[in-house]
């Protein structure tokens, strides 16, 4: 595993040819996969030519070691979803509306999120071929693809997805409710509910809109979550006001040890 390896050797990517045996992996793989998802994740940061494992990671390694856990996954998904790093996997999930349920062709999909993002930067061959390394974790054998989160289907020549219908543990909407504010608002204690809507929020969740606000009015009125956030409903509009409880430090711990098992 990955994070184990980087735990005992922080220099494990700097000799391709030892890496190779080590992760039992191409170099293609290492480079442009492994090590690419654990950044992507905020799992490592890099220093220098080394890597090490970063506080998020080493809370995964002490809670599952193995990644067995659909918590695991779970935060993987949630953390290159408000990474800095975590493009085109971001896009990827702003484009799929999770309130209409619609299927969307895999070439128009790449198509729209090349034109919407990166048309001025890369060449869509690049974007395509990234796309394509996102969608494979959510495909049969990929490491995503029992949480649900994606539904995805062949068609003759062509490939649809749409967004799935996990089942979204109460730990993971405050764990990615405290990544949002880290990402997007860490300045600010109060933020308009609409805000969610435009970073894709519901999205990551596979949620429609209406949903999350009421899972979100829902957790607030819980004891559990009180001094996390706390859902003020107003006349014209509803607003989130973060508590001192919501960093994603802990909220991450909440999600490993205490949200069961939602594989499929």
């Amino acid at each position: 595993m990955g994070l184990t390896l980087i735990q005992k050797e922080a220099g494990v990517f700097n000799n391709m040819r030892e890496a190779r045996v080590k992760f039992i992996a191409g170099s293609n793989r290492i480079k442009s996969t492994i090590k690419n998802w654990l950044l992507a994740a905020d799992l490592i940061n890099k220093k220098g030519r080394l890597f090490e494992i970063n506080n998020n990671g080493k809370k995964i390694i002490d809670n599952d070691p193995h990644l067995r856990k659909s918590s695991t996954w779970i935060a993987i998904h949630l953390g290159i979803c408000f990474s800095v790093r975590g493009e085109p996997y971001i896009s990827l999930f702003h484009q799929l509306d999770s309130s209409l349920m619609d299927w969307i062709e895999w070439k128009n999909l790449c198509d729209t999120i090349y034109k919407y993002k990166f048309h001025e930067k890369y060449e869509s061959s690049t974007i395509k071929y990234d796309l394509e390394g996102v969608r494979g974790m959510f495909e049969t054998g990929g490491p995503l693809f029992d949480l649900g989160i994606l539904e995805i289907r062949k068609n003759g020549d062509g490939i649809w997805l749409r967004i799935g219908t996990p089942k979204i543990p109460d730990q993971a909407i405050v764990h990615a409710l405290a990544l949002a504010r880290h990402r997007y608002f860490p300045s600010r204690m109060t933020i308009h509910f609409s805000e969610l809507d435009e970073i894709g929020f519901n999205n990551f969740l596979c949620m429609s809109i209406n949903d999350l606000r009421n899972r979100l009015r829902e957790l607030s009125r819980s004891t559990a979550w009180q001094q996390h956030f706390s859902f003020i409903e107003g006349k014209d509009l509803d607003s989130i006001q973060f508590g001192d409880r919501l960093n994603p430090n802990q909220t991450l711990l909440q999600l490993l040890q205490e949200s069961e098992d939602t594989w499929l």
